[in-house]
């Protein structure tokens, strides 16, 4: 049962990973990026603005829901991770994880977010990532590509 959970968290994670704009995506592993993020939105461009993390806004001030949900994701699948280093609270990540999960409904996200589980067969993300309990999974191949956004 953990290899399928894995398989349908890796081909969803796929999904998520090609809707996010490419330029975007890229401009926002770099760290000079995130501060002119912040200078020109302000502190709503991110969930945790003080250390320029859970980006969920684009240049232009606009919500993206894709960043949104990675946002989400990284947050749920830290909540109870065994061996977490920062030493960060399961606390601090539970509150990331409501505030993206409130955005992600008020901005209508799960309309324009679908996964393709096979011809004719869509869910949105939010039912399909509720079947699952991420803070059980250990794979660290999969922590690493979630902790990417």
């Amino acid at each position: 049962m953990e290899n399928t959970v894995h398989i349908m968290l890796e081909e969803a994670l796929q999904h998520l990973d090609k809707a996010i704009p490419s330029d975007l995506k890229e401009n926002l592993k770099k760290p000079s990026f995130r501060k002119d993020l912040l200078k020109k939105v302000g502190r709503t461009a991110f969930l945790d603005a003080d250390t320029l993390k859970f980006p969920i806004k684009d240049m232009d001030g606009k919500y993206v829901c894709q960043l949104i949900y990675a946002a989400y994701l990284r947050a749920k699948v830290n909540i109870g991770r065994p061996n977490r280093i920062n030493g960060i609270p399961d606390s601090y990540y539970q509150s990331i994880a409501n505030k993206a999960k409130i955005l992600f409904k008020s901005n209508k996200c799960d309309e324009a977010m679908q996964i393709h589980l096979s011809e004719g067969d869509d869910i949105d993300y939010t039912s399909f990532f509720e079947f699952f309990d991420l803070s059980t999974i250990t794979d660290k191949e999969l922590f690493n590509y979630v902790e990417n956004y």
